[in-house]
């Protein structure tokens, strides 16, 4: 079922649109079906970190935004290659609403950590 307003898709038992408050139809026209998947895309977000990379996906994706993984091999042995997040064009500018917002709060709660010296003074984590 999709909303013919905003183009939202919905699960079997949805009647209205949540936002738009309209009836939901079977299925959209072609042209908004090309339309809804034929923005292109954008990469969001570039990691030489697997670990962060799946981190900023599974933020994204429980955010409702459907991510795609690329990921480039190094020309150096030992060495990461980028891995790179792509969205839909249409929700690459709330993607990085998002992991901006991620990390200030990840910086702030950085702020709140108690730093230990170690034995030559330097501050540890």
């Amino acid at each position: 079922m999709f909303c013919p307003e905003c183009s939202a898709e919905y699960r079997d038992g949805f009647a209205r649109c949540s936002d738009c408050d309209v009836p939901l139809v079977p299925a959209l026209p072609p042209e908004e079906r090309e339309a809804m998947h034929g923005d292109g895309e954008a990469t969001v977000f570039v990691t030489r970190e697997i670990t962060e990379a799946e981190t900023v996906k599974e933020l994204l994706e429980a955010n409702g935004i459907e991510v795609c993984v690329s990921g480039e091999s190094s020309p150096l042995p030992g060495v990461p290659g980028e891995v790179r997040l792509i969205v839909n064009l249409r929700q690459a500018e709330l993607a990085h609403e998002i992991i901006e917002d991620a990390q200030v709060e990840a910086e702030e709660n950085l702020d709140n950590v108690v730093r230990f010296p170690d034995s030559q003074g330097k501050e540890l984590h």
